[in-house]
């Protein structure tokens, strides 16, 4: 019970933890500061993958889903578009663009953040604000053919089957978690939880 437990407050407690740490860090002088620097940075980078792991299970699968039943409609109205016929929006449709829009830039924006964690500082907006543009662009880019990929792969099983999609993409993401953990640099993965 503890386990599942901790698993799903992770994000949470890495945030407190990461605090902890950063008020320690603030209130201390000379070598300690320096270590707890250090500190700081790595329950940072554990904080911030907590976080994007959060962000990676909890807010991929809506726009996949959101884009998986505006793909037909979308193709048909570039279809028009390109034969020069008149396309008509319902509000509906242009909610669900929008909806689909600003969950596909949250992505974008969550993997920037989590990539701007590990280069400490250095393409933070204030001190760097064109390096963080490039670096969203890019993750923006990488989100959006990802997703048309899984949605393109997913149609090969046939119109309102998104469930073989989705069985493959937790074996996907079992395979990842099993492959890093085993080849990572990162060998305490889990345990930054008792860093305090």
């Amino acid at each position: 019970l503890l386990i599942p437990l901790c698993f799903v407050c992770w994000p949470l407690i890495t945030i407190f933890v990461n605090c902890y740490n950063c008020f320690k860090y603030e209130n201390s002088k000379g070598v300690q500061r320096t270590n707890l620097g250090e500190k700081l940075q790595a329950s940072g980078e554990t904080s911030s993958r907590a976080k994007l792991l959060e962000v990676c299970l909890e807010a991929s699968f809506q726009p996949l889903l959101q884009w998986y039943l505006l793909f037909p409609v979308a193709m048909k109205n570039i279809m028009k578009y390109l034969e020069q016929e008149a396309v008509d929006y319902t509000s509906d449709e242009l909610l669900a663009y929008i909806s689909l829009a600003s969950s596909i830039f949250g992505l974008a924006w969550a993997f920037t953040a989590h990539k701007a964690t590990y280069k400490r500082g250095a393409i933070d907006v204030a001190v760097a604000p064109l390096g963080r543009a490039v670096l969203f662009i890019s993750n923006l880019l990488l989100v959006i053919s990802r997703m048309n990929i899984l949605i393109l792969f997913m149609y090969y099983f046939g119109p309102g089957e998104f469930y073989p999609g989705v069985v493959f993409l937790f074996g996907h993401f079992c395979l990842m978690v099993l492959l890093h953990n085993c080849f990572s640099n990162e060998a305490n993965y889990f345990t930054i939880i008792f860093f305090i």
